[in-house]
């Protein structure tokens, strides 16, 4: 059976800690959203 996009998303489901630490710069996340920035 195949899912639309919006179907896989909806149901999609991730399981993850999140913590305080990012395993990202400062800059390198600066630099992440700058460019995201740029393109929309």
């Amino acid at each position: 059976m195949k899912k639309s996009f919006l179907e896989a998303v909806k149901s999609r489901r991730t399981c993850y800690s999140i913590t305080k630490e990012s395993p990202l710069t400062d800059d390198k996340i600066t630099e992440i959203i700058t460019e995201a920035v740029k393109h929309t």
